[in-house]
Parts: structure tokens; C-alpha cells; sequence
């Protein structure tokens, strides 16, 4: 069934050894996993780097390729794609805004010579709440700051190397700014948060700082107007890995309808019309963000075709669920278990109660 559209052979140098690790496990099987062992896989398959400039020891692929390999990651293992989506956004952001950490050549150099993966600890599905408006809050001391907050969900919580918090100052909130805390500072405390099932392997637990020592290094705090860029651009790489992924989902439970169901012109032109308008939609605006001045001024698009896809994206589900037959439904774990994942892109940031907030 020709539901894959991208060619999947033109990533084959970057995906080989992630196919052999997953070695026809299914969906059901690599959700299984502990998030300790998807750690393994990805650093195995050395897909933390992907994205890393070549100078810092990475594989130096554009923004528009790695929205691609999330999606067809997506396909074999939605929970390590979702992984990427936060390790990616923080360290592509970071590449480009290498002078607003100090150490942020290192980090880099952490991620594409040692594997090392990068937690977001930024947004929280708080409705009513700007996600820029931090819950960590950050006391300057002589040597940096003392962070003390929490964040959950919080992806990869106990298996990251580094989270990416957002933080705020604690006497006044216009000035705002990011902090990179190393697993296993003092102070660092990790908690069980995740209460489904579902996509449990990625690790979205929450992550708690308790007096945590940041020194200047690694973290920037100023005013609002000088961190907006870097966040604009970090929240639309995120918007545009996420719709990738939870696009590979989709298109993963596509393939279950039975091939004479998907044959019938009408289903197919409906189901491939919809996955192919999400992927090249998405592919395009990456396009167009790579190639801005401005990436501030692609955000709202961004955001436009981010719920657009999130519309496209249930009407998929609606269309499957529809035709494949309820005891193909009820017999295959996959496709409840990929159907009901689907829907989980909604609360990802930024929602609409967000973006109106």
C-alpha cells in the first residue's frame, strides 16, 4: 500500500541501523520497551546527532531531513519519535543560537560526539497559560542562578543528559531566560507523572529543581524581547517534529486496512489525499523557515498548519476505524493502540486555549 511518501531509501545511510534494531518488532512490542532501552536503541542508531552541525561532531542534516526521520520513526516506534521531537527542538534552536548560552558549543559537542539526549522542560498543558510563562523560577547568585521549580509532563525524564528548562527571575518575571541542568545535579529530582499507557516508553514524568546550582555557563537569563526569538524559532521546529510524528503514527495505521478495503478509489484518494497534504504541507513551511530572515514571522503559519493537521490527522483515524472492520479492530493490539495515540498531538503546546491566552 503506497501510504509511505517519503522515500524512505534517501535516509537509508541515517535509518539502517534503527531498522535492524527494531528488526520487525512490532508497534505493540517497541512501546513495551522501557525508556532505558529506546535510550539504547536511539544512541545505537546514532539519531541524537542527526541534526548537530558537522563541527560538533554531528551528521549535519537539515531541518527539512530530520522532519522526515521522525516521521518514519514514528512508523516502527511512536515513543522514540516523540523523544527526538524534544531533543531535536532544543539542540536545532541551539545550534542557531549558539551566543545566548556560553557553553552551548559544548553541549552540542556532548550530543554529537557522545550521544548525549536533551530533555525539554518547558511547556505544561496548562489551559489558560502562556507556555513562555515559566513555573521554574531562577535566583541570581555570584556564580549563576538557583533554580527551584518543577515541569510535567517532562519527556525523557529519567533517561536525558541534559534537560532545557525554561526559567523567569523570582522577583520579577519580565525577565526570562533558559537553563541547561546536567542529570544527576544536586537538587534534581524525578517523579512518576505519566498515567496511561499510552506512549508510556517515552518517559513524561515530571522533573522537580530544588535549589539547583546553574553557573553562568549554562544558562541566560534577560528580558522577554531578547529571548523572543529563540523561543519563536524552538516552539516552530517543535510544532513542525510533532506533526511529523504523530503523522507517521497515522500513516503506520493507515497500512492496516485490508488491501482490497484500500484498493476501492474512493477510500484511497480520501486516506492518501489527506497524508499526502499533511506531509508536503509540513515539508513546505519547514522549507520556508529554513530559508526566512525572519523565522519569527513563519510561527503563525506554523501554528495554522499544525491544527490543520491535527484536523487531518482525526479524520485519518475516522476513516480507518471506519473500513478496516471491527474484528480486525479488535483483534490487532496495533490498531487501537496507534488509534487512540493519535489523538494525544491535541495536547501537545501550543493548544488553542494557549495560543488565545
Amino acid at each position: 500500500m503506497p501510504t509511505t511518501v517519503i522515500n524512505e531509501a534517501a535516509f537509508t545511510d541515517f535509518l539502517g541501523t534503527f531498522v535492524e534494531e527494531v528488526d520487525n518488532r512490532s508497534v505493540t512490542d517497541m512501546e513495551s520497551l522501557s525508556p532505558l532501552e529506546l535510550k539504547k536503541i536511539i544512541q545505537k542508531s546514532e539519531l541524537t546527532a542527526l541534526i548537530i552541525p558537522e563541527q560538533y561532531g554531528g551528521k549535519g542534516l537539515n531541518l527539512v531531513d530530520v522532519v522526515q526521520v521522525i516521521q518514519l520513526v514514528a512508523e516502527q516506534a511512536p515513543s522514540i519519535a516523540l523523544m527526538l521531537c524534544m531533543h531535536y527542538h532544543v539542540v536545532v534552536t541551539l545550534a542557531l543560537f549558539t551566543d545566548i548560552i556560553p557553553e552551548g558549543e559544548q553541549i552540542l559537542r556532548d550530543v554529537g560526539e557522545k550521544n548525549a539526549l536533551v530533555a525539554s522542560a518547558f511547556a505544561e498543558g496548562v489551559p489558560g497559560r502562556d507556555i513562555f510563562t515559566s513555573t521554574v523560577y531562577a535566583k541570581p547568585v555570584e556564580e549563576g542562578v538557583l533554580i527551584s521549580g518543577s515541569k510535567k509532563p517532562c519527556t525523557m525524564t529519567t533517561v536525558a543528559d541534559y534537560y532545557a528548562t525554561s526559567i523567569v527571575h523570582y522577583e520579577d518575571e519580565s525577565y526570562s531566560g533558559i537553563a541547561f541542568v546536567k542529570q544527576g545535579q544536586e537538587g534534581v529530582i524525578t517523579k512518576e507523572f505519566w498515567p496511561s499507557e499510552l506512549l508510556k516508553a517515552a518517559d513524561s514524568n515530571q522533573v522537580i529543581f530544588e535549589n539547583v546550582m546553574i553557573p553562568k555557563a549554562y544558562m541566560n537569563l534577560g528580558s522577554s524581547e531578547e529571548m523572543s526569538a529563540m523561543l519563536s524559532f524552538g516552539l516552530a521546529a517543535f510544532n513542525l517534529m510533532i506533526a511529523a510524528a504523530y503523522l507517521g503514527i497515522t500513516t503506520k495505521l493507515s497500512k492496516k486496512l485490508p488491501e482490497k478495503v484500500f484498493g476501492k478509489k474512493h477510500i484511497y484518494v480520501e486516506l492518501y489525499g489527506h497524508i499526502l497534504q499533511a506531509h508536503y504541507s509540513t515539508i513546505g513551511i519547514t522549507t520556508e523557515l529554513c530559508q526566512s530572515d525572519d523565522p519569527e514571522t513563519v510561527v503563525n503559519k506554523i501554528l495554522i498548519l499544525r491544527y490543520r493537521t491535527q484536523k487531518t490527522i482525526k479524520e485519518i483515524v475516522a476513516i480507518v476505524c471506519e473500513n478496516i472492520g471491527g474484528m480486525n479492530y479488535l483483534k490487532d493490539p496495533e490498531i487501537t493502540y496507534l488509534a487512540s495515540a493519535a489523538n494525544l498531538i491535541t495536547f501537545h503546546p501550543i493548544n488553542r486555549s494557549q495560543l488565545e491566552a
